[in-house]
């Protein structure tokens, strides 16, 4: 959800959010004017809306599954 991680990216985001240790971490990146993404920070509070309606969908089957009485 969000715009795609590049596939060099993809594993380093990965490792990050495992050693982080919170269900859900948002990861921002700004591009330097030639393509080339440079990490901006990590929050363990990002902003939902960016995923649109699919992401907050899948959001609440996982919650629902997770989560019931």
């Amino acid at each position: 959800f969000g715009s795609p991680v590049p596939s060099g990216l993809q594993l380093p985001c990965q490792r990050l959010a495992e050693r982080d240790g919170t269900d859900l971490l948002g990861l921002d990146f700004y591009d330097v004017g030639d393509g080339t993404l440079t990490f901006a920070y990590a929050t363990p509070f990002p902003d939902l809306t960016l995923g649109g309606d699919p992401f907050i969908q899948a959001l609440l089957r996982v919650l629902q599954t997770n989560f019931t009485a």
